[in-house]
């Protein structure tokens, strides 16, 4: 998506990247961070366990304002920026880059905790978009992920 409307709207996701790169900053911090805790003892484990929770909750507050902007600025530009068929075009070629096994983990965390219309929707787009045999396969992988009495409400409207 980004790539896209940099073509379009050039320098509008400058912002967006310069967080994205941040963000791997912090992650990098709290992997080492972790790894040290795991090995220290006494105050030490104390003083980094302390460092670590002050540097993710510093994190999640500067993200969650990250993914309002996502949600209503970065939408907006794509609206503004793309007919509904380029964007579709465009979440055609994101999902086709998603290694299967990578999709397969998405799709079990999706239909853990989708509700029985969210469900329906996601498998009513899937089915007219795969070969049959393939269908099935997602089908078997959401059966085994999704809550029994979820899933009794979908499999009849699928």
């Amino acid at each position: 998506m980004h790539t896209a409307l940099e073509e379009r709207a050039p320098r509008f996701i400058e912002s967006f990247e310069k967080d994205h790169g941040n963000d791997e900053l912090v992650y990098a911090q709290l992997r080492k961070l972790s790894s040290e805790v795991g090995n220290a003892s006494g105050e030490r484990k104390s003083e980094l366990g302390n460092e670590i929770y002050d540097i993710y909750n510093q994190f999640v507050g500067i993200y969650v304002e990250h993914l309002y902007r996502e949600e209503h600025e970065l939408q907006q530009a794509l609206w503004d920026n793309f007919t509904d068929e380029e964007l579709g075009a465009i979440d055609g070629a994101l999902q086709a880059s998603v290694a299967p096994d990578v999709m397969g983990q998405f799709l079990t965390l999706f239909c853990a905790s989708f509700n029985p219309d969210d469900l329906v929707s996601l498998l009513g787009a899937m089915k007219g978009g795969m070969p049959p045999e393939v269908f099935q396969g997602v089908i078997g992988l959401c059966e085994s992920a999704t809550p029994p009495d979820i899933w009794a409400k979908v499999k009849d409207r699928v």
